[in-house]
């Protein structure tokens, strides 16, 4: 066996070690990105939210100041109630981040890009991925 012959070997096994393993630290990263974005938007939401309550209580503070009659008091009480309601359906409406032992599991399905995919470059990432693994196959077959 000389040195090009066992070169080939090596490149033939350690080709889809290393292979599989950049596909499941991929997936590691994108779900760890996917939980931060997650968290993100749900920060955002409770901190504009108590934007809106902060809002609606000096709202409804100086509301009275302005005009004392019970009436008016009452327009600007059902006013801010509402705001208070859009307030809390914007936080029931933001996702908590899962927890952290609710993690996806890598699955063969994963790894292997064979799940629906909702945007067009990510078909299209998946379709050369397939290329490449087809090439990369019968590129290794021996001749």
């Amino acid at each position: 066996m000389d040195a090009d012959q066992l070169l080939r070997i090596a490149l033939t096994v350690v080709t889809p070690i290393l292979t599989a393993g950049l596909g499941i630290v991929a997936l590691v990263i994108g779900d760890w990105r996917e939980r931060r974005t997650q968290a993100g938007r749900r920060r955002l939401a409770f901190e504009d939210a108590s934007r809106q309550v902060a809002f609606a209580a000096d709202w409804l503070n100086a509301s009275k100041l302005v005009d004392d009659s019970p009436d008016a008091e009452q327009r600007a009480a059902m006013r801010a109630q509402s705001w208070l309601n859009e307030a809390s359906a914007r936080i029931d409406e933001s996702k908590a981040p899962q927890p952290v032992d609710d993690k996806r599991a890598i699955t063969l399905r994963r790894l292997l890009l064979a799940y629906p995919m909702r945007r067009r470059s990510a078909r299209v990432l998946r379709g050369a991925f397939y290329f490449f693994l087809g090439f990369v196959a019968i590129r290794s077959v021996p001749r």
